[in-house]
């Protein structure tokens, strides 16, 4: 499924909005193609089920940790540097933070060993990009195949209007979201966008008219 999104990268009721639709995904495994609904016969193992979060020091990824450690025990974070390892470990004592590169396709599998729901955000303006989310699509195939992979869901954060050729950041991510419809893995592509990024949205909320 596909589920075009605003979002902001200040705090606002946008960026609130995004990181709980997709705790609600991540809650619900099981994904209708024309509306998210809740599998009563699928229900998550809070404590037992493995969260996969990507490029978890960016803004999206630190947005919605905070929303998924109320209810999850076990998520895996990872990140590019050893910096950003450090900063994730300090802020987020007792979660597993993994060090990777989503370019190399063996780093991929290692991170996703185990995993029941991965929440996949490239890092933007990579020059590989596109890439770098087939590796991690492949990985999650090779995953859900194996006699005892748990794998069942892949969130995919790609942009809106991913058409957009000469916007060649939108471009990449349209080739991902192809090959992630092709996979044969559940799915849901998120389309989210800046165009409230500026707005100072709670202090003009807060303004009398």
């Amino acid at each position: 499924s596909k589920l075009p999104l605003p979002i902001s990268e200040q705090p606002s009721q946008s960026s609130h909005k995004l990181c709980n639709i997709i705790a609600h995904l991540l809650l619900y495994n099981n994904i209708n193609s024309a509306a998210v609904r809740p599998n009563l016969l699928n229900m998550p193992d809070f404590n037992n089920d493995l969260i996969l979060i990507t490029c978890a020091s960016g803004k999206q990824s630190s947005a919605l940790i905070p929303h998924l450690l109320k209810s999850f025990k076990k998520l895996r974070l990872q990140c590019n540097s050893s910096e950003s390892k450090q900063m994730l470990s300090s802020k987020y004592p007792g979660v597993e933070v993994v060090q990777a590169d989503m370019a190399s396709p063996s780093d991929c599998h290692r991170i996703l060993d185990g995993v029941t729901t991965c929440h996949l955000v490239d890092p933007p303006f990579h020059p590989h990009e596109t890439q770098l989310g087939i590796n991690m699509i492949d990985a999650a195939i090779s995953q859900r195949s194996s006699s005892s992979g748990p794998f069942t869901h892949m969130i995919y954060s790609s942009v809106i209007f991913p058409h957009l050729r000469k916007l060649l950041n939108h471009d990449c991510k349209r080739y991902t979201e192809e090959y992630l419809i092709e996979s044969g893995l559940n799915y849901t592509i998120l389309q989210p966008t800046h165009m409230m990024e500026m707005l100072p949205l709670a202090l003009l909320m807060s303004q009398k008219t």
